[in-house]
């Protein structure tokens, strides 16, 4: 008897030692591999002036690159959807926001951003300047890339891809 009274004892003080504990999850942030689509009939154009010397290299989905012959400078257009300024910045550059400084436009009703990077190549340093415009759907985007050895000889033709890009379909009238 004594031991049975022990051992109900046993299991109400126990029974008392529990505590509500919260349950914590583990969940994975990753991102999708392949991009979302979207309308296209719901988009802008992008319009831009390419300099001479530039040809198309690759296009593929939604984005295309123009290059010279040896690859000294490049041109790149995309029309992606993005969750923000914060992911735009990273799928394009590979930098996270604080790590690059945005200068903040407008490019009509829209929102416009602008911001360069430098980075280490096989070919050597490459000079990058992108423009982006958002329109609450897409965004638009135009990256410019010179070698570091011949930045300045191509400036002038960065200045005027940059200075020629705009948008242009119904939406925006």
């Amino acid at each position: 008897m004594k031991k049975w009274w022990l051992l109900v004892l046993s299991c109400v003080l126990l029974s008392g030692c529990q505590t509500s504990m919260p349950i914590w999850e583990r969940v994975e942030d990753t991102l999708p591999a392949a991009p979302v689509g979207f309308w296209q009939e719901d988009t802008f154009q992008m319009e831009l002036e390419l300099p001479t010397g530039l040809s198309l290299e690759t296009e593929e989905d939604g984005v295309r690159v123009y290059s010279t012959d040896d690859g000294s400078m490049e041109v790149q257009t995309s029309m992606f959807l993005t969750s923000g300024l914060a992911a735009a910045v990273r799928s394009l550059s590979g930098f996270s926001l604080d790590h690059v400084t945005v200068v903040e436009t407008t490019h009509g009703p829209f929102p416009e951003y602008q911001f360069a990077w430098y980075s280490l190549t096989e070919q050597g340093g490459r000079l990058y300047r992108a423009d982006l415009i958002f329109d609450g759907l897409c965004c638009y985007a135009v990256v410019c890339s010179t070698l570091e050895a011949k930045g300045d000889l191509y400036q002038a033709q960065v200045q005027q891809v940059f200075s020629s890009f705009t948008l242009t379909g119904e939406r925006l009238v």
